[in-house]
Order: structure tokens, then sequence, then C-alpha cells
């Protein structure tokens, strides 16, 4: 791997890591406000969310949902190793939206981006996290977020210049490892996190299950010389006609009252 995509993957993928491996050893202090971390491994399928493709502003959504376990740490070296077996939750629903950047090199980490336009975390012990507004804003019940509104937006990169993974979950289809972080508030005064306002990152991969890594190649070979509309919209349909997993290790750390 060049020397360039050696350094632009080190510097995405230590964001994360680094805050995984500092939380995995922390513990929270006992009551009143304080820092209090968590690790968490979720594993969610995707379905169509309207408008679903947007070739206007480049953009592809999925609702994510699935099943959320504490990860799995070494305890002699805090290195997270996978998933754990303590069931924490659900994680979902989540709007997500992947966005192509045809002003970019499919090489680079901004070529294809994420983000999480409304994001629920659901934990056993009544705890729901949510994006983070600006101080004291709330949003109505069952009144969807929109991402304008977010303190501090949840989104992330894509690193294909790292290669096309082999799926986890089998098949001809392809992966792409993900990154990123975000703001996140707990909003029922319930559970560890009570109370708390703080960050989330993920290190995670999705697993596309069509069309062949050699189709994706081929449709990305498009924009070597810059991206034009048809060349988006073929990335886009892309896709949109793939089942689409996700899996991911969080770091979740917050800090506020408890209630």
């Amino acid at each position: 791997m060049p020397l360039r995509l050696k350094r632009l993957a080190r510097a995405g993928l230590y964001a994360c890591l680094g805050l995984l491996v500092a939380c995995s050893g922390s513990s929270s202090p006992p009551g009143g406000e304080g820092l209090r971390s968590l690790l968490i491994h979720f594993e969610v399928n995707a379905t169509p969310q309207a408008p679903y493709v947007d070739l206007a502003a480049g953009e592809v959504f999925f609702r994510f949902e699935g099943d959320m376990v504490a990860s799995a740490v070494d305890p002699a070296t805090g290195q997270v190793t996978g998933k754990g077996s303590k069931s924490l939750g659900r994680f979902g629903p989540a709007v997500v939206g992947f966005r192509v950047n045809p002003a970019r090199s499919p090489t680079s980490s901004d070529f294809l981006t994420f983000r999480c336009i409304d994001c629920s975390i659901h934990f056993a012990d009544g705890a729901l996290l949510r994006p983070l507004l600006p101080g004291d804003a709330t949003i109505p019940a069952g009144e969807p977020l929109r991402s304008s509104a977010f303190d501090i937006p949840m989104q992330g990169h894509f690193l294909q210049n790292l290669g096309v993974l082999s799926p986890q979950t089998g098949g001809i289809g392809f992966g792409l490892r993900g990154v990123g972080c975000g703001g996140t508030q707990e909003v029922t005064g319930k559970g560890l996190l009570a109370g708390g306002r703080g960050t989330i990152c993920m290190n995670g991969q999705f697993d596309f299950s069509s069309p062949s890594p050699a189709a994706l190649a081929q449709v990305l070979a498009g924009f070597a010389d810059g991206g034009d509309a048809a060349e988006v919209a073929a990335l886009l349909q892309l896709l949109a006609g793939s089942l689409l997993t996700g899996r991911s290790d969080c770091a979740i750390t917050v800090q506020g009252q408890r209630s």
C-alpha cells in the first residue's frame, strides 16, 4: 500500500480504535456527575428508507435495526476482540444516508461518506441514546430529527482506499470498512448512561450482498477523471440494489447528572 494511503488509513482507524482501547479499561463513577463509558457491539440489517435514492443530493438512504451486546475485550491488553455474550438492548431504528462526492477521488475517504439522520439506541436498563442537540433544545415525541439541528452530527467515512473486504456474512458481494463519530445524549434519565451527554465512535464493516467486487471496481473506475451525474447515479443504484448488513464496535462516553 502506498505511504499516502497508509497514513490516511491510520488517521481514520486510529481515531476510533484509540477511543475503543482507551475506554475499555475505564470504570464508571458511582452516581452523581462523572465520566461514564461503555463498549457496545451491534449487528444490524438494513431496509430501504424513503426517499431511498436522492440523485440530486447524491445520497441513498437505509433504515438500520438489530441486536446490541457488550463488546468482548481482552483483559490483558484492553484490545477489543469482537462480539461478547451480554445482551444490552437494541440498536435502532436508525436512518442512515450514504453520500457520494464526485469531486473527490474514489481513493479518498471523503468520496463515500455516511451520516445518521435519525438514530436511536435502546438499552435494556431503560436508557435511550439520541443525537446530541444544542443546549437544552428538545424535539417533541414522535417528531423526526433534522440533521441540521444536531450539535455534533453522527457521521463517518468509508475507507474503500483500504480495499474491498470479503462479506462477513459470506456470498459474492463486498464489504467496506466504515469509521465515524458523533454527539449523543441520553434522554430518558434511566440506566447507566442516565442524563449523559457525550460522544459515540464506531469502527465497523458494511456488507453489500451484490454485485461482485469486480463490478464495484468498474463503477468506481468511471470516477477516475471526475464523476458526472450518470456515474453518481450508477454507484447509488449499485448500493441501493444490495441487501445491506452492518456490524460495529462502538465506544460511548458521556458526562452529566444521573437521575
